[in-house]
């Protein structure tokens, strides 16, 4: 008689979910589940159960240290993971130093690393997307498509609060202006990914026309209209531009004459709803004394402020070349400061990255943004060309490019897609492909 054995099936389920890799779980974090977690935070502040997004232990900010933690493990032995090492020790050595030297304010270490990590999740998340396409584990087209997703989602959440009438205003919570942003807790920071969003939605429908596609484009292109910001505005023009320089000629001059017509007959109707719409914007340029005022939006005042305070007397001189770091940033270090003493973070990241990490951390960023922009131009990315333009200005004398999660993943998808090599797949290529 022979023994009697049992077969054991492997759970479908615990098989699936052992077969998940760790990068996957990290690409499902970075662009399914941070919309999810950026909600809900605004959602929090909304209701006042957080006192502000950057200073308090949201769910935007615990999303994204588990990114960077998976993100670690995905960089390359040598100059990558050499590189984000010395600048987290750097950035933790700035703090400490600026506590035990300065300001002797326990906040101040939490404010001054919660400001910081931001920059390190910035450099984690364009080196972890860099290693999955150069890998192969992201081809441009999946890149284009999950950005998308992403982009879509964050949409969603903004329309469908604006459809019912509820969410927040894009300029505070009391304004009886036109801008939303949904329960999303900065617009700027939407308005740069939807912007840059368009740009890529636009593309994917030029290479793949088909209804689904000019649809998802079209609730991109009015979620841009529904944020209502100065940045918005402009990425809503490069998306005429871009319509404009890929079509036929006949088409070109038929856009033209359809456009002059409309104006003529209907100027008035269609300016007063074009300035009812950004009233705020609107409003701010007639009032402003100067169009560079009116471009910093009330940060010249801010900027002649920090002018004032920031010193470079005796052990302070050292800050005109590494700073010290984000919480005293440009405050004046003969003095004692809370973290609730005046405005620290000047919203003009030219100026802030110089004021928190002197001229190593401008000279930084600077050359970030220039060599990617020259990139753009030598691999022949013209079409990102002005989006990443954009985004550098508006980083340089709006802010919240760097220091914000949503317009974080906007800017190294983009970084990504002008600085990687050709692929036969991607999409603007084929495109153009097609075109000839």
């Amino acid at each position: 008689m022979k023994p009697i054995t049992h077969t054991y099936l492997p759970n479908p389920l615990i098989s699936k979910l052992a077969s998940i890799k760790l990068h996957d779980v990290n690409l499902f974090l970075i662009f399914i589940l941070a919309p999810v977690a950026d909600n809900l935070t605004g959602f929090l502040l909304f209701k006042d159960i957080l006192v502000s997004d950057s200073n308090s232990i949201s769910p935007s900010i615990i999303l994204r240290l588990g990114i960077m933690g998976i993100s670690m493990a995905y960089l390359k032995k040598g100059i990558q993971f050499n590189s984000i090492v010395i600048f987290i020790i750097y950035i933790i050595f700035l703090e400490l130093l600026s506590f035990f030297v300065i300001h002797h304010n326990p906040t101040g270490i939490f404010v001054g690393l919660n400001w910081s990590t931001k920059i390190i999740y910035a450099m984690m998340l364009g080196l972890f997307l860099f290693n999955m396409v150069k890998d192969g584990v992201l081809t441009f087209e999946s890149l284009l498509l999950r950005f998308r997703t992403t982009v879509i989602i964050y949409a969603l959440v903004i329309f469908i609060p604006f459809w019912f009438g509820i969410g927040n205003p894009t300029y505070g919570r009391y304004s009886q202006t036109f801008g939303k942003m949904g329960f999303l807790a900065n617009g700027n920071g939407a308005g740069t990914l939807q912007g840059i969003g368009s740009i890529v939605s636009l593309y994917i429908f030029m290479s793949k026309k088909t209804l689904k596609n000019f649809l998802l484009y079209l609730l991109n292109l009015s979620t841009c209209y529904i944020i209502a910001t100065k940045g918005t505005m402009l990425y809503t023009l490069i998306n005429a531009l871009l319509w404009f320089w890929h079509a036929r000629f006949h088409i070109k001059l038929l856009a033209i004459t359809a456009i002059a017509f409309v104006f003529s007959q209907l100027s008035s109707n269609i300016l007063y709803t074009v300035f009812k719409s950004y009233d705020v914007i609107r409003y701010r340029y007639e009032r402003a004394p100067d169009f560079f005022s009116f471009l910093f939006s009330g940060r010249d005042l801010y900027l002649s402020n920090a002018i004032e305070n920031y010193n470079i007397n005796d052990f302070a001189s050292l800050r005109l070349l590494s700073g010290f770091g984000a919480f005293t940033s440009f405050r004046n270090t003969g003095y004692s400061f809370s973290s609730t003493q005046s405005r620290y973070f000047l919203e003009a990241e030219m100026f802030d990255m110089f004021f928190m990490y002197g001229f190593i951390g401008w000279f930084l960023y600077m050359s970030f943004f220039f060599v990617t922009l020259i990139l753009s131009i030598r691999n022949r990315r013209f079409h990102y060309f002005l989006p990443w333009g954009l985004c550098w200005f508006y980083s340089m004398f709006a802010g919240h490019m760097l220091f914000n999660g949503m317009s974080i993943l906007a800017i190294m998808v983009l970084f990504n897609l002008i600085i990687q090599p050709t692929q036969k797949d991607c999409l603007y290529d084929r495109y153009n492909y097609l075109k000839k």
